[in-house]
């Protein structure tokens, strides 16, 4: 994993992403954050669904979205 510009991912973000390919961990998650730090694309947030994607929605994204710092966000 790695962008146009050679940022690659930390130790911790490659353990969270095998972590999420794991069958019981595959639908645990509804967002994460990633953001560069250091030259690393680096585990910033992530948060828990629950039965309501609208009201996670509404609980995750606007704290997570900042004006002020770029990142990407993983939203299912």
């Amino acid at each position: 994993m790695s962008t146009q510009t050679g940022i690659r991912p930390n130790q911790k973000l490659q353990e969270f992403f095998a972590k999420l390919r794991d069958g019981s961990n595959r639908d645990r998650y509804r967002m994460l954050k990633v953001v560069i730090s250091k030259e690393e694309l680096c585990l910033d947030d992530c948060e828990e669904t629950s039965n309501d994607w609208r009201k996670d929605w509404n609980r995750c994204i606007p704290k997570a979205a900042d004006n002020l710092e770029p990142c990407f966000l993983f939203y299912r």
